[in-house]
């Protein structure tokens, strides 16, 4: 079958930042990307008419991050401006990222800003088109996150892709979750109100239930004290969105140490005693009786999908105090509620400040459990810096009776310029197919528009993974299926998906015309037949196959084919063509 050949678009040129925010790497090996300042030009990436405009779009905090398509790592970047803030969706060049990586440019400095050979910033604009839910305008939207359907496995999780974006305002804030399909945007007023920072979904193990846990930085007095919350709510498959989601009715409970009077769970409280501290406590009702922790910010929950813990325990930070962790894995769901296993143990990870060395981690920010099993931080105040946190290794220090963590343990990976701050930080490993814990996307934040910056740090032992199809099924949130499945219903089975650079999970189907993703075609206009091979893919076989009469038996092995790279991962195979049928045939043995 000949089908039409579609026009490519034109080059468009690189933007060049300003690199004023992460001026270097502290740590050996890990290396820092510029790709948008605030002051950038966008020309032709702006869509929908979208401008800068330094009212609402400075002050750079919350990320979020999806593969939309093969093609585009579509990005969504909060706003934290007050009385009304915005939140901006970025497209980027998955491929040419991978390919600024793999180039090994040196680390940016203020005067040595080299731009990647392939333009990465693919277009920008609003993220939403239209409130659903909510009078608007947003105000302050904090930090972020983006989840993917069925987050913990089939039906458990939200029911539908959603990024979420708390209000951090003065008076009393609500939650706001963006709509990824219909960029409609909802207010989710039965969260509550708060000063808030984040939330996370919690494993509940069910299909009918979500469960949200909170991180309120509440300033609104002398001890700038709030309490651990978690929400409780029942998923209706026939409603809208939000109920779609568990997000309408639902319940609060609050995390309650000793059942008496709210309890002070500072450092200057139940964790008096420091690093390793442990206190168990029950989810409860009533606020009045709540522990009440300092200036919480974000939090995070374990990605690790092969742990026992996976989504059943978080790290939280508390600014000026510490890194908090807890573990949520003795709760008992039934339908949109707690059972009678109510209690969860909460440990003082990491007292702020308490490591040896000359540079000590004391503002904790945002914050991301990356997929190596380390918590990655960015630090607020003055300095503004990145920093590695190893958990298990704290853990085990902690079980000897050594209390004061070294270098290995905390260390600073980024350093940002004394006058900026690092927002914002979220791992993108799994999106570009490189190893656990060694691609990150951070946020420079600035009150002025012009001193935002959005970055990428790099692992000094970033590399891209050989791609199975088993590691490529897995990068799915949920289960797709067998290789001969079709779940997004576009017509093409897994194992083909896999073969031709295209997601199972969204219906893009389309035949390979140039580009770095498509099912085989004829190209229009000659007598080749194209198809893409994966490379470095062991038990992957694709043979392309011909035939005059489409019997069983008739098929044959076209050779006399060329090759030509696409990207680091797959080649572009060309055959001449005669006419007849063509076909690919693509099985997988792998163990």
């Amino acid at each position: 079958m000949l089908l039409a050949l579609l026009p490519l678009p034109g080059p468009l040129s690189a933007i060049e930042g300003s690199n004023h925010v992460f001026l270097t790497s502290q740590a050996a090996g890990w290396k820092t990307f510029e790709i948008l300042s605030g002051n950038d030009p966008l020309g032709a990436k702006a869509t929908e008419g979208f401008v800068w405009n330094p009212a609402i779009h400075a002050e750079w905090d919350g990320l979020g991050a999806y593969l939309h398509d093969s093609q585009t790592l579509r990005v969504f970047i909060n706003q934290e401006v007050e009385p009304e803030g915005s939140i901006t969706r970025l497209d980027l060049d998955p491929g040419a990222l991978s390919e600024w990586i793999a180039s090994g440019i040196a680390n940016n400095t203020a005067g040595n800003q080299t731009l990647p050979a392939d333009d990465i910033v693919k277009a920008i604009s609003r993220a939403w088109t239209s409130i659903g839910t909510g009078s608007g305008p947003v105000n302050s939207p904090c930090s972020g996150n983006l989840w993917p359907a069925n987050t913990y496995g089939p039906g458990r999780g939200f029911a539908d892709a959603l990024y979420l974006a708390a209000e951090e305002i003065s008076g009393f804030g609500h939650f706001w979750v963006l709509d990824l399909t219909t960029r409609t945007l909802h207010e989710v007023t039965d969260l509550g109100a708060g000063r808030w920072e984040n939330a996370v979904p919690i494993d509940t193990g069910r299909a009918d239930s979500i469960a949200l846990a909170f991180s309120e930085d509440f300033k609104s007095g002398t001890n700038r004290l709030a309490p651990m919350r978690l929400y409780v709510g029942t998923k209706n498959p026939n409603g809208n969105f939000l109920q779609r989601n568990g997000l309408v009715g639902g319940k609060i409970y609050y995390w309650d140490p000793d059942g008496t009077t709210s309890t002070n769970a500072t450092l200057s409280g139940l964790f008096a005693a420091g690093n390793g501290t442990a206190v168990s406590g029950s989810w409860v009702n009533t606020r009045a009786t709540a522990g009440l922790f300092s200036n919480t910010e974000d939090l995070h929950p374990n990605p690790l999908a092969d742990s026992p813990l996976f989504g059943l325990e978080t790290v939280q930070a508390c600014e000026g105090e510490g890194i908090f962790h807890v573990d949520f894995s003795q709760l008992t769901f039934v339908s949109g509620d707690l059972a009678s296993n109510r209690s969860s143990l909460v440990t003082l990870l990491f007292e702020a400040g308490t490591q040896a060395s000359t540079e000590v981690l004391s503002e904790m920010d945002n914050l991301v459990w990356a997929t190596d099993g380390m918590v990655y931080v960015c630090e607020d105040g003055p300095t503004g810096d990145v920093w590695r946190i190893d958990i298990a290794s704290l853990l085990a220090s902690y079980a000897t009776g050594d209390f004061t963590p070294d270098n290995s343990q905390i260390l600073r990976i980024l350093a940002a310029d004394p006058n900026a701050e690092s927002s914002g930080v979220i791992e993108i490993s799994a999106l570009l197919n490189y190893q656990p814990g060694s691609v990150f996307l951070v946020n420079g934040k600035s009150s002025s528009l012009s001193g935002n910056q959005l970055a990428l740090f790099v692992s000094p032992n970033a590399a891209p993974l050989p791609l199975t199809y088993l590691t490529w099924a897995f990068s799915f949130p949920g289960s797709i299926g067998t290789p001969s499945d079709d779940p997004d219903h576009d017509g093409v089975t897994n194992l083909m998906e896999y073969a031709c650079n295209l997601n199972p999970t969204l219906a893009d189907a389309h035949p390979l015309i140039g580009g770095t993703s498509g099912t085989p075609a004829l190209v229009p206009g000659t007598l080749r037949f194209e198809f893409l091979r994966r490379l470095n893919t062991p038990g992957l076989t694709v043979i392309p196959q011909f035939s005059t009469t489409l019997e069983s038996l008739s098929w044959t092995t076209v050779e006399n084919e060329s090759s030509t790279p696409v990207s680091t991962s797959f080649e572009r195979i060309s055959l001449p063509a005669a006419p007849g049928f063509y076909r690919l045939k693509v099985t997988l043995d792998e163990d």
